[in-house]
């Protein structure tokens, strides 16, 4: 149960760190440059700033803006600014957004100054469509291995007490990790497929996540966390049998061992805190941009020193 909440807290940390702001001011300037000069004839000068929003909002679909410049650059590498209506033949028509659509440089090329044929218009969107659907995919691959390294972390901690306890052979435990990994892994990428479809059909829920992007990725980040610390307490607990135990009755005999029960719980709980901070550690390695896990994570590792006996 808790692996399947690691995967789901995964899944919405590793979509949300992927989205980025797509609006046409937070663009760099050679982007802006990029989509006001781009498909004119000689003569034409630029686009205005204004023109040049239009033609980057017409081109770039809404999530693919949303996943940031690299994204914007892979959609259309290789590609030209086709015209439907020639600007051989048509010059006034080249500013205009309506009349552009993006298509392969080879085959705009080899057009010459012949206008496109409604044909050739749609085979250049459907294109465009597949481009923009591998660039999904491949955002929700990367973000995939996010979850997995995550979760394979968590399940590997928690499996390694289990084993060290006896509980598990060392064959199981990594069988059961590995299954832990697969199963967080399938979870997270269904919660990120839910979401990218949900923006992909309701535009406006996208531009509200880019703006509750920081949101999303603490409940993300607090998932993953409250998850990990219930398995890993659970792992590090020694069994019911194994527990010391005080008479019913205490006699001055007693005292001894209720100091060696009270003992052994301060040593069990610095023994997980130091455990989570050197884990933690490698996990906040994966996530740069969260200051503020990394700032507790600091504070779990001056914890441990502080209660050093």
């Amino acid at each position: 149960m808790h692996a399947k909440v690691d995967g789901a807290g995964a899944g919405v940390f590793a979509w949300a760190s992927a989205l980025k702001s797509g609006e046409w001011d937070k663009l760099p300037p050679y982007m802006q440059k990029l989509f006001r000069t781009r498909g004119l004839g000689r003569g034409l000068g630029c686009r205005s700033p204004r023109m040049g929003q239009r033609v980057y909002e017409r081109l770039i679909p809404e999530d693919i803006r949303n996943m940031g410049v690299p994204a914007v650059l892979e959609y259309i590498k290789g590609k030209d600014f086709s015209h439907f209506k020639s600007v051989a033949k048509y010059r006034w028509k080249g500013k205009e957004p309506g009349n552009q659509v993006l298509e392969a440089a080879s085959k705009n090329r080899s057009r010459g100054s012949r206008n496109m044929t409604s044909a050739e218009w749609a085979a250049a969107e459907s294109a465009n469509q597949a481009s923009a659907f591998k660039i999904r995919v491949g955002m929700l691959l990367k973000s995939l291995l996010k979850v997995a390294a995550i979760e394979a972390i968590v399940a590997g901690l928690e499996n390694s007490f289990h084993w060290k306890r006896g509980r598990k052979s060392g064959e199981q435990a990594v069988m059961d990790a590995g299954k832990s990994t697969v199963s967080a892994a399938f979870i997270g990428f269904v919660t990120m497929a839910v979401l990218q479809g949900l923006v992909m059909a309701r535009p406006s829920l996208g531009r509200a996540f880019v703006r509750a992007r920081t949101p999303l990725n603490v409940i993300g980040v607090g998932l993953i966390l409250i998850g990990a610390a219930v398995r890993l307490i659970k792992a590090t607990q020694h069994d019911h049998k194994n527990w010391p135990t005080t008479p019913a009755f205490p006699t001055p005999t007693s005292r001894p061992m209720e100091n060696n029960v009270s003992q052994i719980g301060r040593d069990r709980a610095l023994a997980l805190a130091k455990a989570l901070h050197m884990h933690l550690q490698s996990f906040s390695s994966l996530i740069p941009t969260l200051p503020t896990l990394r700032k507790s994570i600091g504070v779990l590792g001056a914890f441990a020193e502080t209660k050093r006996p």
